[in-house]
């Protein structure tokens, strides 16, 4: 099963979240995603990734230090 199909039936089925928006310019992938959400969400399936994501679960990702750092690591390696 495709992620985004596993996350698209997360998102529109858990009654934590109102709303729950997807897009496309092409028709069949919106038939394909009204159809993700009308498949029933596999239980198993989820909890084997949430158990897979435990390490990362919960964390705060701070996305623009990340990117600084990377910034900084590849300055350190350029020649002066």
């Amino acid at each position: 099963m495709p992620i985004s199909k596993l996350a698209l039936q997360f998102s529109s089925q858990n009654p934590d979240f109102p709303t729950t928006l997807f897009s496309s310019s092409r028709a069949e992938s919106v038939r394909r995603n009204v159809q993700w959400h009308e498949d029933q969400l596999d239980p198993d399936l989820l909890a084997a990734v949430r158990r897979a994501l435990t390490p990362v679960m919960n964390k705060q990702w701070d996305y623009d230090a990340a990117v600084d750092r990377l910034k900084m690591n590849a300055l350190e390696g350029v020649p002066k």
